[in-house]
């Protein structure tokens, strides 16, 4: 696909005096997110990491936390050649939520299947600060990947694809026409095996994804840590969420498995006896 120039970017002079184009990119301290932040450090540009800080977000100081530290290890990263400027974090109840683009995303949502209410606040902060990267991987048998692809029409620039405005609907360009798109070829073993291939295996190993930690470090039994160990990715867990994950996993109750909430229960219980 030939790529296209599109003004995402706005100009931008570092300490050194040397031009770069500045990109804007919401960071949340999980994979995708992280993963497109090392992926663009690569660049000569000057990125600015956003966070959206919502106070009822039960791990916002483990994802804060994380985000710091994998920005401080990208800059003493060898292949970093980009500027990155201190993380932003704005405030979810500083955003003014237009009402249009909940509207849009509820219809869409109706014809493509339900989106996440995040979008009503990245989208309109995006139409104060301009146009933001989004970390949506490769995913082709479900989620935002398929409902984007199917909604929209993208086309390619250089760091990512954008919505194609002349060729999408009005809601497509209202919901998903402010971010451009950085990893939307990449599944998230690719991630892995790039990692891999250009140092980055140690960085990645500091995202944070678990909705219940315990001891401050990822469960290995809530949704998310059960779909990393399942996607074959038990690097980013650390050996006794793994564990966990693996007792767990013979529980059974009357040839049932047994529920996420009984599994934390019974591991706090035996913790809280250690």
């Amino acid at each position: 696909m030939r790529e296209e120039k599109v003004e995402i970017f706005c100009a931008n002079k570092n300490k050194n005096k040397v031009n770069r184009e500045a990109i804007k990119i919401f960071c949340t301290g999980g994979l995708d997110s992280s993963y497109m932040l090392c992926k663009l450090s690569r660049r000569k540009v000057t990125l600015q990491p956003i966070y959206v800080l919502n106070p009822k977000r039960a791990s916002r100081k483990y994802e804060l936390k994380a985000i710091r530290k994998i920005i401080s290890k990208l800059l003493k990263h060898p292949g970093t050649k980009a500027e990155i400027k201190k993380l932003k974090i704005v405030n979810l109840s500083r955003i003014k939520i237009n009402k249009k683009v909940t509207e849009a995303r509820h219809r869409l949502g109706k014809k493509y299947g339900e989106m996440g209410w995040q979008y009503d606040y990245l989208v309109s902060l995006t139409e104060k600060i301009g146009p933001v990267g989004l970390g949506i991987e490769s995913n082709p048998i479900d989620g935002e990947n398929v409902t984007l692809q199917k909604a929209v029409t993208l086309k390619k620039t250089r760091y990512g694809y954008v919505v194609d405005r002349a060729k999408s609907s009005e809601d497509a360009v209202t919901l998903f026409g402010n971010f451009f798109y950085p990893i939307l070829d990449d599944t998230e073993q690719f991630m892995l095996s790039w990692a891999d291939k250009y140092g980055y295996t140690d960085i990645l190993k500091l995202i944070w994804f678990c909705h219940r930690p315990i001891h401050g470090k990822p469960c290995g039994l809530c949704s998310p840590c059960e779909g990393k160990m399942q996607a074959g990715m038990e690097i980013l867990l650390p050996l006794e969420a793994r564990k966990r994950y693996y007792r767990a996993k013979k529980m059974s109750f009357f040839g049932k498995n047994v529920s996420h909430f009984c599994k934390r229960t019974i591991y706090r219980v035996l913790l809280d006896l250690l």
